[in-house]
């Protein structure tokens, strides 16, 4: 019965997440705030609807595992992995990522199905880390082995921690402070607007923008430091298509 009751909240909370694809919002920060506040609704909801009730007693239980998972992300985020482009609202991502959606994963994934799951953490790990695959299928992160077998074990230690404190206070701690450094990192190699710009696709889908204008009014067209390379196959691409048929009428 518990994992009937496990599926059935993994629904319903997967339900809320995928929602934010009925509002079909453009801009980046945004879709991923509100998804964020999606994801913390489904988790009260489940917490509601499987009588759920959560312990916040302070505890560093794991710690020191944590500390070393830490020292791990530092240095696998500061020698790759995506940055987020400058002219994005900071602010909105970082409460998004760093403090939102940590403590609604925790509220979730460490609470309600952790206890669904007869505090399995072998289990619990293997749905959380599983689950960020949708990040990949949606093109928000390419595929490393690495980052699957790092959030395994990231989630193993985060279970395990509130299995022997009984307090999902060290899981949403050390899950803020892992997305937080992690946030601070790739800020840190943001992508600034004309390195975006020349990329219609990347630019539409961050701003919800035409991509021949950057922030202030500039135009990606006749940019005195475009003048050469790879610039002029775009500018043949970006031909009006009309000209083709004009010149066959002729």
């Amino acid at each position: 019965m518990s994992f009937l009751y496990s599926i059935i909240a993994l629904a319903l909370y997967l339900l809320f997440m995928f929602s934010i694809n009925l509002f079909r919002i453009r801009r980046f920060e945004r879709a991923i705030f509100f998804q964020s506040i999606l994801g913390l609704a489904g988790a009260v909801v489940t917490c509601v609807a499987f009588r759920y009730t959560p312990s916040f007693k302070v505890s560093f239980a794991d710690l020191h595992w944590f500390l070393l998972l830490l020292l791990v992300n530092v240095f696998f985020m500061k020698n790759g992995g995506a940055g987020f482009p400058s002219f994005m609202n900071w602010f909105t991502v970082m409460i998004s990522v760093a403090f939102i959606s940590p403590f609604s994963e925790e509220l979730f994934f460490r609470g309600v199905l952790l206890k669904l799951n007869g505090y399995n953490i072998w289990v619990n790990a293997f749905i959380f880390s599983s689950l960020h695959l949708f990040n990949v299928i949606v093109g928000f992160e390419r595929f490393f082995l690495v980052n699957l077998i790092y959030r395994f074990v990231v989630a193993l230690v985060f279970a395990h921690s509130v299995a022997i404190s009984g307090s999902l206070f060290p899981a949403v701690f050390y899950h803020v402070t892992n997305n937080l450094v992690a946030f601070i990192l790739m800020t840190r190699r943001g992508r600034n607007a004309r390195e975006f710009r020349g990329d219609r696709r990347m630019w539409e889908e961050y701003t919800g923008e035409s991509a021949g204008t950057v922030p202030g009014g500039e135009e990606t067209e006749g940019d005195p430091e475009e003048g050469t390379g790879g610039n002029e196959d775009r500018r043949e691409d970006q031909r009006d298509p009309d000209e083709g048929r004009d010149d066959t009428k002729g």
